[in-house]
């Protein structure tokens, strides 16, 4: 189970100048192609395996609490003494530090940027899969055409199962 990047473009080989230092390879999974004009070539972009290293999920507090709470409750913390109003201000402390926003490794979202800048276009898409990500259907619940070259738009904007046209 690993999360994939799937990129559309029509220059693979400015694709691949652009994106170099990232794994790219050609993208067969007949869902992803059924969704972009047939000119595009697809790929992924991958850190050799796969992408869960370049999107992070926005950052939920109550999620983030609740994971803690599970944590701080196995035994071994009771065995230390660890008191419930211990946990809860041990929960609190680590939930007031600083957390990065989710979305977008900010460096592969520059590489769209100069792709578009270069060609055009391309489509996007971000997505969890459960099995063979060459022929699990995708998870599409949005289409969103979106100008990366404004600075409006930027890496922590981009969400999973949304369907991008960056132009």
């Amino acid at each position: 189970m690993c999360r994939f990047i799937s990129i559309a473009v029509e220059d693979v080989e400015e694709a691949e100048r652009i994106f170099a230092g990232y794994t790219v390879w050609g993208n067969e999974n007949k869902s992803f192609k059924s969704e972009i004009p047939q000119q595009y070539n697809t790929l992924w972009i991958t850190d050799g395996h796969c992408s869960c290293d370049f999107y992070s999920d926005p950052y939920d507090p109550e999620n983030e609490a609740q994971k803690l709470r599970k944590r701080f409750s196995k035994p071994k913390y009771k065995k230390k003494g660890w008191s419930q109003e211990r946990i809860e201000r041990e929960i609190e402390h680590i939930l007031n530090k600083p957390k990065e926003e989710g979305g977008l490794n900010t460096s592969l979202f520059s590489c769209i940027q100069s792709y578009t800048k270069s060609i055009g276009s391309c489509y996007f898409h971000v997505g969890w899969y459960s099995g063979d990500q060459t022929k699990q259907g995708l998870n599409i619940v949005e289409r969103s055409k979106v100008s990366v070259r404004t600075g409006s738009f930027n890496a922590n904007d981009v969400n999973e199962n949304v369907l991008y046209n960056f132009t």
